[in-house]
């Protein structure tokens, strides 16, 4: 039996764990979380515009988040979440380039 209902929440899961581990890179501080994620949002809207590739993206990515003070780990976090949805990810930037 390859399928089950356990593989189809099984992401959803992993993205909890991810969700915690992004909570717990802000120390645990959800007003700081919510600066974390208007950050996170401004920048994917940026690299979506300006990046050819998701390579290309990550790298520009883990630079505004730096230089808007991000070190704690939290890019390496939404760089998993990113690989879990490269390829949606990227065929939203190749409309982009349209």
């Amino acid at each position: 039996m390859t399928g089950s209902i356990y593989n189809v929440i099984e992401s959803e899961l992993k993205n909890l764990s991810l969700q915690t581990a992004l909570l717990e890179a802000c120390d645990w501080d959800e007003a700081l979380l919510e600066e974390f994620s208007s950050h996170l949002s401004m920048g994917l809207q940026f690299i979506t515009k300006e990046c050819e590739t998701l390579e290309e993206g990550k790298v520009l990515l883990k630079e505004i988040l730096e230089i808007n003070g991000w070190t704690n780990g939290q890019y390496n976090i939404v760089i998993q979440l990113i690989e879990m949805h490269a390829e949606e990810i990227q065929s939203f930037m190749m409309m982009e380039e349209q």
